[in-house]
């Protein structure tokens, strides 16, 4: 079965950012910011120097934990982004698959004019090549998704919920 990898959304916000003058700012663990394939692919798009990362290792953290008490991790952002001078930037890479549920969170707290994306799209896209290549690919937008969870801790079980209904108001 294909596996399809993510990674930053670098790319398409560099080329949004291309004629502006504003910069773009990446917010990823320090392992993915260590890696030759990071690296790589900023020396391959990022042409113009515009690209900045920032590392949030305790996000992923959080995010485990079903953190989202809003006051703390606007708290936290504010404290990360105290290192830069936000006027600057045009885009916001959420370079993590757990960076999307703190959107709605960074739209509080960032200028209007500060886009915000993240990989998932160029990762759907991609399964839904595809899926339609492998010819599994369901068109009528109907299905069944059952989830499923070995901790039966209901107060974990909601909270998973919630979490989730971020991402869903995303969409």
């Amino acid at each position: 079965f294909p596996i399809i990898g993510m990674e930053p959304a670098v790319k398409p916000a560099v080329e949004m950012n291309r004629t502006t003058g504003k910069r773009v700012l990446v917010f990823a663990t320090p392992l993915t910011l260590k890696q030759t394939k990071y690296n790589e692919l900023i020396s391959r798009v990022d042409d113009l120097s515009i690209v900045d990362s920032l590392p949030l290792p305790e996000l992923v953290h959080y995010c485990e934990e079903l953190n989202f008490d809003e006051n703390f991790m606007i708290d936290y952002f504010k404290s990360k982004l105290s290192l830069f001078n936000i006027e600057q930037y045009g885009t916001i890479v959420l370079g993590c698959t757990h960076y999307p549920f703190y959107k709605n969170i960074l739209k509080k707290i960032l200028p209007e004019d500060v886009q915000i994306v993240d990989g998932s799209n160029g990762t759907v896209k991609r399964l839904i090549q595809l899926l339609g290549e492998n010819g599994q690919l369901n068109e009528t937008g109907q299905t069944n998704v059952k989830f499923m969870c070995s901790n039966n801790d209901i107060e974990y079980i909601e909270k998973t919920k919630q979490a989730l209904s971020y991402l869903q108001d995303e969409r």
